[in-house]
């Protein structure tokens, strides 16, 4: 998925978050969790990256209740707060020990939880292979080389080393059309950490017309 695209003009016109919610669930995040979670390109997992300042935020930068609340990302974001990547928690090649359910490879990548535990406990999202053929996705987990047909709005219960929870099914574009910012060096979460003294407004565009 590129970041922005087809979000419409609202993206641009109107705050990231009111009164703690946001229209854009996938670009941007309203708790600060300790579960991974997807990054918006779906090549990671990662954090929602949230502050608590020591005084009120400027009031066109109020997303929350507590004034003081919002997105670790103070230029680059209008403190809005998105899911930053953790280290070594790629999809592709990272680091399997800190990615506990996860199953990694050159075509995984992250998918939404609802309930997913291994036996050392809770671990939010995932990340699982996935191929593209025809319009359908097919997902791959970790502790199971069968391939599962997962369409849109649909869920797949996985075993093996998982004890309970559901693999949430993903749109079509959202994994099989996602532009891989990899060839550039990085994934979104890297490039967004890149441009840190533009504005949203600015950095959105910038997406929008590359993507």
């Amino acid at each position: 998925m590129s970041w922005g695209n087809n979000s419409g003009c609202a993206l641009l016109t109107e705050k990231c978050l009111t009164n703690g919610v946001t229209k854009y669930p996938e670009m941007f995040c309203t708790v600060k969790r300790s579960l991974r979670l997807c990054t918006s390109d779906r090549l990671a997992l990662g954090r929602c990256a949230m502050k608590l300042y020591d005084a009120p935020l400027p009031p066109q930068f109020q997303y929350f209740s507590n004034p003081k609340l919002g997105g670790a990302s103070r230029f680059l974001m209008d403190f809005c707060p998105y899911i930053e990547k953790y280290a070594n928690t790629g999809c592709s090649n990272g680091n399997a020990t800190v990615m506990r359910g996860s199953r990694l490879g050159p075509t995984s990548k992250c998918l939404k939880g609802d309930g997913l535990s291994v036996p050392k406990g809770p671990i939010g999202d995932v990340c699982a292979e996935v191929s593209c053929e025809k319009g359908e996705v097919s997902v791959r987990y970790l502790g199971d080389d069968t391939w599962h047909k997962c369409p849109e709005g649909g869920s797949i219960t996985p075993n093996g080393v998982f004890i309970q929870g559901r693999i949430l099914c993903p749109k079509y574009d959202d994994v099989c059309t996602v532009i891989d910012a990899r060839r550039g060096g990085g994934d979104v979460s890297a490039l967004l950490s890149a441009f840190s003294s533009i504005p949203l407004i600015l950095l959105v565009l910038i997406f929008m017309s590359v993507f």
